[in-house]
């Protein structure tokens, strides 16, 4: 563990305990409230949001500053739209913000930029819209008590985007023989899992690119199989319940390689609102440059590893892993071994024994409103770097190891659009969220 590294964590959480509430990021100005028309120049970074919590976009020319344009908004009063500065930008009702002073009380081992809420993207950086199917797709909310988001963030958003079977009619399957040649075709396919598949013996089903496999609702099981997603791009696996591989006595996955999802040397790929339980192996691994990858909104349970990702000497992969809900998983939450780019943000750990997430090698990860409960080690890097921004520990032991509490490497906001929940928010929302959702797959 490196004692600077502790230093630096407890200075960012006494001065973030400081830390004044406010209807625009420090440092910027406010140019319209709520429901006002707004004009910025071409590939202006805007707030939208108040009481120290944002969605951020990308904005061009004319706009009105309301929850149509940002996607969502901050519950509770009157939101307002900022810029960095405040030049090069105008409103038809011209607004001016203040700056309260409040005294705020720091919580244990949370800093308070951990109530933020922010979404961003990149004019440098070429973002296509994350559609599914029409089978699969769904607009989702970030807003609301009792809404789950289901709209795809992160690094699988770039490079072209992710749409798996695209608009190609669903094929509903329901054994193993229709799975396995649905997820095979040459043609852009999108297979709806209807019931539960059994696999005698166990069986990585192959999938080439341009698939959406997606389960009905909450019906879709796949019991002693998993997926092979290697040397493709542009796949969707989304709403499954995979689970029950596990070979009796192997807790250390050595009898065979029997995994959730493996991904090799493939792009653009989306693992989203599944649930894996009790695999012989790895849950998901992603390997060999995988990149343009995220991973969203799964529960993995009961299992020694989780979610590894690397075996490679190169530094290239680019992935993102948020609203994840990893419990009684030992090792490789993710272990992440050589990423160029690692975004994590919003994930709950619990009852994690071996390690939590760890940049190995020369990996640089941003950790971002996290949650660990129970957990040992909840994280540390080896020679990369690790910038540890608004998490929680609870019961936790063993190290906490960053880099800093700034963005150093990469900034994920210049990249894509993602919401940040507030961390306080993380443990309910995606006990509540997480896993396969009714709506979907119908």
């Amino acid at each position: 563990m490196k004692l600077k590294h502790l230093v630096l964590g407890v200075l960012a959480i006494v001065s973030a305990a400081s830390a004044t509430a406010a209807n625009r990021p420090k440092g910027w100005t406010t140019i319209c409230k709520e429901g006002a028309a707004c004009s910025v120049a071409a590939s202006t970074n805007v707030a939208f949001g108040r009481a120290d919590q944002f969605i951020f976009k990308t904005m061009s020319g004319s706009f009105t500053c309301n929850e149509a344009a940002f996607g969502g908004r901050i519950a509770g009063g009157v939101n307002e739209c900022s810029v960095a500065g405040g030049s090069s930008s105008s409103s038809s009702s011209s607004s001016s913000s203040s700056s309260s002073s409040s005294s705020s009380s720091s919580s244990s081992s949370t800093s308070s930029s951990s109530s933020s809420s922010s979404s961003s993207s990149s004019s440098s950086s070429s973002s296509s819209s994350s559609s599914t199917s029409s089978s699969s797709s769904s607009s989702g909310s970030s807003s609301g008590a009792g809404s789950c988001p289901l709209t795809q963030e992160g690094f699988s958003t770039l490079n072209g985007g992710t749409t798996g079977g695209g608009s190609a009619t669903p094929t509903t399957v329901s054994t193993v023989a229709a799975l396995k040649a649905c997820a095979s075709a040459s043609e852009p396919r999108v297979c709806r899992v209807q019931g539960t598949i059994t696999f005698d013996p166990f069986e990585e089903v192959r999938v080439t690119s341009n698939k959406t496999i997606i389960g009905v609702g909450t019906s879709g099981h796949i019991v002693n199989g998993g997926f092979n997603v290697s040397y493709v791009n542009n796949v969707i696996i989304r709403n499954l319940y995979i689970r029950d591989s596990y070979i009796e006595g192997d807790w250390d996955g050595k009898t065979a390689d029997n995994d959730g999802v493996q991904a090799d040397t493939s792009r653009n790929i989306w693992i989203d609102h599944n649930r894996f339980s009790r695999i012989a192996d790895g849950m998901i691994d992603s390997r060999k440059d995988t990149t343009n990858l995220t991973v969203s909104w799964n529960i993995l349970e009961n299992q020694n590893k989780a979610f590894g990702i690397g075996w490679t000497e190169n530094v290239t992969a680019e992935i993102t892993m948020h609203h994840n809900w990893l419990n009684n998983t030992h090792q490789r939450n993710p272990s992440a071994d050589n990423i160029l780019r690692a975004h994590l943000y919003n994930n709950l750990m619990e009852n994690n024994a071996g390690y939590g997430n760890y940049a190995r090698g020369g990996t640089h990860m941003v950790l971002e409103n996290s949650v660990f409960v129970n957990t040992k080690d909840p994280h540390y890097y080896d020679t990369g770097s690790l910038v540890a921004i608004g998490n929680s520990y609870q019961s936790t032991s063993g190290q906490r190891e960053q880099s800093g509490t700034s963005y150093g490497v990469f900034n994920p906001k210049n990249y894509y659009s993602y919401v940040l929940h507030p961390t306080n928010q993380v443990s309910e929302l995606v006990k509540r969220c997480a896993g396969p959702r009714p709506e979907l797959g119908q």
